[in-house]
């Protein structure tokens, strides 16, 4: 796997992802609807007022929506202190930003072969091992009143030629009422008697906060681990980072951006977007190597801010 250099860059405003650090909203705040959840045979969606998250358990248990209601920037200034420039309009109201590509989505699984490249994937020239980007997964919701929660699964399988093993994910995400931050949790499972080596990859497909179109998207860059890649920083550039542990999404022209992360360094492939579209598409890939019978863990997070 390649991997990228990184410089710092003189960033245009202090992205902190106050999403984050400040108190969760109430959920009586004015314009945000009460936390909740619903489902139906497609999928379910949860809400914690300020974020809505629609996951589509009949096509790989992927994040289909993430809406996320953003307070204006003179609220989180307040309490933050993080000063936005210029300053929002004293009757600003709450804005509504999509962040997931819904035609693709995030949270989509691949195993693919050791070998697997960054030229490979992008340009389609790859195997996919698992059967778990389209497959069906079990859900559960629930809401504790601190927690609103899903649980998917999916026991699959990993096929290379006449070899197979059983192979099962367990993923949760949940939202606290009041907050922006989504919290994910995955465990993979070997449940089969022999060992596996292989790639395991999470897919995005991510808007920056109120950049949709080609056009727009060149305004926005990267940032990786806190430094903007070098030598293309922008949105839908090509390039290849290893060792990292968060990329955010920024938007300088209204101040907003989105953050994902993860407990486990990984290199992440940035990819170009397709024809036409806006969305910025990323791949954290981790090599996993499970005996029979084990499992690995990692924990993960989308935070708008």
């Amino acid at each position: 796997m390649q991997s990228g250099d990184s410089e710092d860059g003189d960033d245009i405003f202090d992205v902190r992802f106050v999403s984050i650090e400040h108190e969760p909203l109430p959920a009586s705040t004015p314009g945000l609807p009460e936390p909740g959840f619903t489902e139906d045979e497609e999928g379910a969606t949860l809400d914690s007022g300020v974020v809505l998250c629609r996951f589509n358990t009949l096509r790989g248990g992927r994040l289909q929506r993430l809406l996320w209601r953003a307070a204006p920037l003179r609220d989180l200034f307040e309490s933050t202190g993080v000063r936005p420039a210029p300053a929002p309009p004293a009757d600003a109201h709450i804005e509504q930003f999509e962040l997931v590509d819904p035609q693709r989505g995030a949270l989509i699984d691949h195993f693919l072969p050791l070998n697997t490249t960054f030229e490979g994937f992008i340009s389609g020239q790859y195997q996919e091992f698992g059967d778990f980007v389209d497959g069906a997964f079990r859900s559960q919701v629930a809401s504790t009143g601190g927690e609103i929660y899903i649980g998917l699964t999916r026991d699959g399988e990993i096929r290379a030629g006449k070899r197979r093993a059983e192979v099962r994910i367990a993923r949760s995400a949940s939202l606290r009422p009041g907050a922006a931050d989504v919290a994910c949790l995955y465990r993979i499972i070997n449940s089969s008697l022999r060992p596996i080596q292989i790639l395991f990859a999470v897919e995005f497909n991510l808007y920056a906060p109120g950049l949709y179109t080609p056009l727009a998207m060149a305004d926005g860059y990267y940032l990786v681990d806190g430094s903007r890649p070098h030598p293309h920083p922008s949105l839908g550039s090509p390039g290849t980072s290893s060792g990292t542990t968060t990329v955010a999404l920024v938007n300088p022209q209204n101040q907003r951006a989105l953050q994902i992360g993860w407990d486990r360094e990984c290199d992440v492939w940035r990819l170009p977007p397709e024809e036409g579209q806006a969305s910025a598409r990323l791949v954290a890939v981790w090599r996993l190597q499970l005996p029979p019978r084990d499992n690995w863990a990692m924990g993960l997070w989308l935070a708008p801010g």
